[in-house]
């Protein structure tokens, strides 16, 4: 079976096209798992700072600075807990919606090409698709200010956490 030029040339955009859809992907995956990773790290260092203000605790019990540092780690951790558990359940509903709109813009694409080479659509058309229309991952589907802020304030409570343990020994 011999394929005409503008098949051959269909079939090349479309290869195209499937490993850009494969490359969005797995960027998406990297940045969950990242995301996933620095939710877990957070947790886990909240989780040791509070170990040792335990520890510390009861080897200075009358010291405000281990108390305070407790606070702010335990806080520290049920926020990093919360944060954690709300990546989670979002983070899950992104990823699908982001392998949905990319599978959508990608077969949407597709058939524009087709009606073009069939000649039932012209140039114009074409270029307003594109101009219109982005073609990659929406940036609606990353990181908001919101959660960096968040991010923020965790990673200050758990640096205030561990300052006040430093100041115990000064």
């Amino acid at each position: 079976m011999t394929l005409e030029p503008i098949e051959k040339h269909l079939e090349a955009i479309a290869q195209k096209r499937k490993d850009l859809f494969i490359r969005s992907l797995n960027f998406v995956d990297n940045y969950y798992n990242n995301s996933r990773n620095y939710y877990l790290v957070l947790l886990f260092l909240s989780f040791i700072i509070i170990l040792a203000d335990f520890s510390l605790f009861f080897s200075f019990e009358d010291d405000i600075f281990i108390r305070i540092s407790l606070f702010f780690a335990a806080i520290s951790f049920f926020f990093s807990l919360a944060l954690y558990l709300n990546f989670l359940e979002k983070g899950s509903e992104k990823v699908g919606d982001i392998f949905g709109d990319l599978d959508f813009k990608y077969k949407q694409e597709l058939n524009i090409l087709r009606n073009f080479y069939a000649g039932r659509m012209n140039e114009t058309d074409i270029r307003n698709f594109y101009l219109k229309n982005e073609i990659g991952v929406n940036k609606k589907y990353f990181g908001s200010s919101y959660e960096m802020a968040l991010r923020w304030i965790n990673f200050i409570l758990l640096s205030l956490a561990l300052i006040l343990i430093l100041f115990n020994f000064f």
